[in-house]
């Protein structure tokens, strides 16, 4: 009996241990996450016509891009997608629909579905957002032309 209890301490603390080594990982993954955009983000506050960045994420599609929403000089605001450190496309936020645009065409295709992410991205020099939804246990991405409003794709996982 005494054999079993040790052993079932020993599978315990293996299981614990993984888990904090997991999650220690997951920590540092998310810190250096976070300090490199907060690079971007002063890298693109010096640009003469950027006054203020109000949003920046990675977007990790086909090619992975720093998206940053930023309002400019002139009172507009704008995209910039940067990859490898330079903003390789520009485009104001005025000629794309909006997120909750997106969002509705999303729900409109998989109805009843609840949304649990959205995001601004690029795929093959065309601004894209990704919506991400469950329905029934299922998880559906919509891939939604961001300045046109039409779906490119649509998948489940």
């Amino acid at each position: 009996m005494k054999k079993k209890i040790k052993w079932i301490i020993i599978g315990i603390s293996v299981v614990i241990i993984a888990v904090l080594i997991y999650a220690g990982a997951l920590v540092r993954y998310a810190d250096r996450e976070m300090g490199i955009l907060n690079i971007y983000n002063a890298s693109l506050e010096v640009l003469p016509e950027v006054d203020s960045v109000r949003f920046i994420h990675r977007f990790s599609g086909l090619e992975s891009y720093v998206v940053a929403l930023v309002e400019l000089s002139n009172n507009q605001e704008a995209y910039f997608f940067v990859r490898d450190g330079v903003v390789q496309h520009y485009i104001e936020k005025s000629e794309l629909i909006t997120e909750a645009q997106a969002m509705s065409v999303a729900l409109d295709l998989i109805v009843g579905g609840e949304i649990h992410d959205t995001q601004l991205g690029i795929i093959d020099d065309t601004p894209i957002f990704e919506v991400q939804i469950a329905l029934n246990n299922d998880v559906y991405y919509v891939v939604i032309n961001a300045v046109s409003g039409n779906v490119i794709m649509n998948f489940s996982l």
